[in-house]
């Protein structure tokens, strides 16, 4: 007799699921277009060079050790990453209104900025998300009982958190350095938060701390460090800033690539948007039956919702993939 014998199998995310079905597709023509991370044009993972250079200088240096960081992650890299987010010279760092945890990538700043919210935020406590959004947002929103998911349509903004602080706002800003440092599966990330007064700030760290004990006590070191060097060491950082525009122009001619495909295969409808769009992800306006056709007839993996991640485009897939498209849209139709 189990007292668990009533819990049901979930749907588990589907970018999961259907990377563990391209992983074991056979066919040589496969493509993902699933997992947000950056591939080289050769479809590869990419460590950055910087990333390398940071994990020998901490391998080499017998002064670090194991222990356990503080609730509040490694100041180092709080403090870098604060001035990455606010600026340099930014009037809230210098007042002393803004502070920093080290958190487990942009997922655990999220998920510890909803709990904060939960418990001392006594305002409207719907949370506003944008469509299309991330789907883990609202399964991070639906478990906390005191918050309500809401969707809106976000119109591209620009230099917004800057702005944020220019007009005396407080907030908080939930930062990842999975894609921009390649560090996926070292969980960094940060979690900002502007207050009105240093006191105010310094009590909410306080609060923001203490949810972090209660999860998981303090994060942990290693991508911390690496990140931490490539934003504090010059050479590094430097480094890196090319690395950031090497991936970025990487992503923009896989743009182009699918792009011109698609209008020398003469795939119905407008697909300028993918010139438009910015980052590594596209949303391509593709039915859920014309994606279905992509996974099944063509081993073209992406979701269900039309969106791709750009990096799974190549020079050398770009006309296989616009084809697949074609079809797919003219099958999709006839059933």
């Amino acid at each position: 007799m189990s007292h668990f014998g009533e819990v049901s199998y979930v749907e588990l995310p589907a970018v999961f699921h259907l990377s563990g079905r391209f992983a074991a597709d056979t066919d040589p023509n496969k493509v993902n277009l699933t997992i947000g991370a950056y591939r080289t044009e050769a479809g590869k993972p990419w460590v950055l060079p910087c990333v390398r250079q940071a994990e020998s200088i901490l391998a080499s240096d017998e002064t670090i050790n194991k222990e356990y960081l503080s609730m509040s992650g490694l100041q180092s890299l709080c403090d870098a990453a604060m001035r990455l987010v606010l600026g340099e010279s930014s009037p809230v760092i210098q007042e002393d209104r803004a502070v920093a945890l080290q958190t487990l990538s942009g997922t655990g700043a999220l998920y510890i900025c909803f709990q904060f919210i939960d418990q001392f935020y006594g305002g409207c406590k719907d949370i506003y998300v944008s469509d299309p959004s991330w789907g883990n947002h609202k399964l991070m929103i639906d478990r906390i009982p005191g918050l309500n998911f809401k969707q809106w349509y976000q119109r591209r903004v620009r230099g917004s958190i800057r702005y944020f602080a220019d007009l005396g706002m407080e907030f908080f800003v939930c930062q990842s350095f999975a894609k921009i440092m390649g560090l996926y599966s070292e969980r960094v990330g940060a979690l900002h938060f502007v207050g009105a007064t240093s006191e105010i700030a310094h009590k909410c760290l306080s609060q923001m701390k203490i949810i972090v004990r209660s999860i998981y006590s303090n994060p942990p070191s290693h991508g911390a460090r690496i990140a931490s060097l490539c934003l504090n060491n010059r050479d590094l950082r430097i480094e890196w800033e090319d690395c950031l525009k090497e991936m970025h122009a990487r992503i923009r001619r896989a743009r182009t690539y699918l792009h011109t495909a698609l209008k020398m295969a003469n795939v119905p409808g407008n697909w300028d948007h993918i010139l438009s769009q910015n980052g590594m992800f596209s949303y391509t306006g593709l039915t859920k039956a014309q994606c279905e056709v992509l996974i099944e007839k063509h081993h073209i993996y992406l979701l269900k919702s039309g969106r791709i991640s750009m990096c799974g485009v190549t020079e050398s897939n770009a006309k296989y993939v616009a084809e697949s498209f074609k079809d797919a849209i003219e099958t999709a139709k006839e059933n």
